[in-house]
């Protein structure tokens, strides 16, 4: 009965501590915001990549159906 007793004691203090050890880790960091770029970007790659988005953002915005909004 003794070995059984241990390996319930075992196994009880192993999913306190994994739980335990779970809820201290903190989510995130305090400068980093969920809707930030993942990868940095150069000055010069912000220029094209902005007009590419203005483009796509004025074809939703004029689409109605069919083709030109799967395009969109």
């Amino acid at each position: 009965m003794l070995p059984r007793s241990f390996l319930c004691l075992a196994l009880g203090a192993l999913i306190t501590s994994g739980m335990e050890g779970c809820t201290i880790v903190q989510s995130g960091s305090s400068n980093t915001l969920p809707s930030s770029a993942f990868f940095p970007m150069n000055a010069a790659e912000l220029k094209p990549l902005q007009s590419i988005g203005q483009a796509q953002n004025s074809n939703i915005m004029n689409c109605q159906t069919g083709p030109s909004c799967e395009e969109a």
